[in-house]
């Protein structure tokens, strides 16, 4: 990988230099280049060829522009504008610059800083007599110029090494991934056939290249198997049957190569001696409740095989619904399959449709289909059409699961169905108070009746799901108080509120503050929350377990 660092002010030529020197194997050049001579970096462009470039501000923009290249912005996080400025000033100070630098500076919340965000320079021309009210100014160096030419003196706002090294890495792994996932299309072309939908593909040196599995029952067995028997599938051809209650299965293991790399694919089959019974769950399910009467709701049309659709709102969880479905009294003693396309690639999408073979024409089954909109328009319309013209509703019962955020997918299935079901929402469910005591009965949570009642009454926005978060955050303290729970309840509520006190703290406290912050406004997804943070992800875990 050969990759180009474009820096644009004077200063930073330091930290590219340490970056180099840090990556001696890797094929980096520099080059300097302010916002005044973009056309500097068009002409050397022609002349050169990479499969990176990183740089920062305009320039970073202006790159974008110009080139296929993958180009990443080195950005300022919310530490490098604490390393730049001076916290301490009794002066008011204003940070001038685009949304993402001025969205990091809000986050500090400090009474005299002020913020200007801008799109172009020329932004600022009616501002200029505000912006000289201020001594302190911080921007970037296109900015920097601008403001010089104005008569306005500015600081500039300058980068970490860590941030470099960070832009760096994620450039890095973003070329790797996007080559390595050429590869895997090309393999799974050759390899995802219909007969073979589960399947692992690995390296010679035994590292996971993809998965793609839609693991019938006996998943947890069968992982197990190729677990404790992975250096013997991986070493040569081999073939493992077993035998679990009427089921046998097989599993292949079968070298090749592919762009003079040698690969090994691990293909799952299952198959029933006396009758196809296969039920395709994700492994991924638990015994979640939903705040639905699936058997009393759906009994009502399961007299006749007129399509059903389930509608869904954002929280409920597809899975959730998946799982009791197949666990109701309507649908206990039926096969039942269930086809997520997300999981089915064209190829096994037009066999679904073509194939005689097909379990679309198989009899006396449940179908149920899900993730409806990774088909495009084409593919939907396809799908719509076999469903009115074929056998599939005559002989079976077909369940589809839509979003009632999905305007597109609810119009195109009322053409075929009179039966769309409205899943309510768990705070219109009388199942409520039950669902919530079912949690916290399974964590082993007693609470006081005021504690249960604040419960009870909360509104939960993001359906079960919301309920499940703030369920487990109670678990976390040893006996709950109802202060704990009022916290909790109060955090999500006012969780994009930008607050956090700064008084009497040092930079290492403010710093995890700040991690905090941002680590609950991205849903305690920490990989998330490294992103808009601009450290490693390792780095966040470092600062928050320090202060533990």
């Amino acid at each position: 990988m050969k990759t180009l660092i474009v820096y644009v002010y004077e200063d930073m030529k330091d930290i590219v230099l340490e970056l180099t020197n840090k990556y001696k194997e890797d094929n980096i050049d520099f080059l300097f280049c302010d916002g005044h001579h973009k056309e500097k970096i068009k002409i050397y462009l022609d002349t050169h060829s990479y499969d990176l470039i990183i740089s920062r501000g305009g320039v970073y923009s202006y790159l974008k522009k110009i080139t296929k290249t993958i180009v990443i912005d080195i950005g300022l996080s919310i530490y490098d504008i604490l390393s730049t400025i001076n916290i301490k000033s009794s002066s008011q100070t204003l940070i001038i610059g685009q949304e993402n630098l001025t969205n990091e500076a809000k986050l500090l919340n400090f009474n005299n800083i002020k913020t200007i965000t801008i799109k172009g320079n020329n932004d600022l021309l009616p501002q200029i007599n505000y912006i000289k009210e201020f001594n302190l100014i911080y921007t970037g160096a296109s900015t920097k110029n601008y403001l010089k030419n104005q008569g306005i003196k500015s600081e500039l706002l300058k980068n970490s090494f860590k941030s470099l090294e960070n832009a760096y890495l994620k450039g890095k792994e973003l070329y790797l991934n996007l080559n390595k996932q050429k590869n895997e299309e090309a393999i799974l072309a050759a390899f995802l056939m219909n007969e073979h939908t589960n399947i692992i593909i690995y390296n010679e040196f035994g590292q996971l290249i993809k998965k793609s599995i839609i693991f019938p029952i006996f998943n947890k067995d069968i992982e197990q198997i190729i677990n404790n028997n992975l250096k013997e599938l991986l070493a040569k051809n081999k073939s493992i049957a077993l035998k679990k209650q009427n089921y046998l299965i097989n599993i292949n293991s079968k070298k090749f190569h592919f762009a003079n790399n040698k690969y090994i694919a691990i293909r799952i089959t299952i198959n029933k001696s006396i009758e196809y019974n296969y039920i395709y769950i994700p492994s991924s399910l638990d015994n979640y409740h939903i705040p639905l009467d699936i058997n009393k709701s759906i009994s009502l049309y399961s007299i006749n095989n007129i399509p059903i659709c389930l509608l869904y709102q954002d929280g409920s969880g597809e899975d959730m619904l998946v799982k009791k479905i197949i666990d109701s009294s309507s649908y206990k003693d039926s096969t039942s399959f269930i086809l997520d396309f997300n999981l089915i690639t064209k190829k096994e999408f037009n066999t679904l449709l073509t194939s005689p073979s097909s379990i679309l024409n198989l009899d006396n089954h449940i179908i149920i289909l899900k993730n409806l909109n990774a088909l495009g328009n084409y593919a939907l319309a396809s799908l719509i059409s076999y469903i009115s013209d074929s056998k599939l509703t005559a002989n079976n019962k077909l369940i589809v699961l839509i979003n009632d955020n999905d305007n597109n997918l609810i119009k195109e299935f009322n053409q075929i169905t009179y039966y769309l079901i409205r899943i309510p929402s768990l705070n219109n469910s009388k199942q409520k108070k039950e669902i919530i005591n079912d949690h916290l009965k399974a964590l082993k949570l007693i609470l006081d009746n005021d504690s249960l009642n604040l419960l009870y009454n909360y509104n939960y926005f993001q359906n079960e799901s919301e309920l499940i978060r703030i369920v487990n955050e109670l678990k976390s303290f040893e006996k709950p108080t109802i202060n704990d729970v009022k916290n909790i309840l109060n955090n999500e509520t006012y969780q994009n509120i930008s607050y956090f006190n700064i008084e009497n703290k040092n930079l290492s406290e403010i710093e995890y503050n700040a991690c905090c912050y941002v680590l609950k406004e991205c849903n305690y997804n920490q990989t998330l929350t490294a992103k808009r943070l601009g450290i490693g992800r390792t780095t966040l875990w470092r600062i928050l377990n320090k202060n533990l």
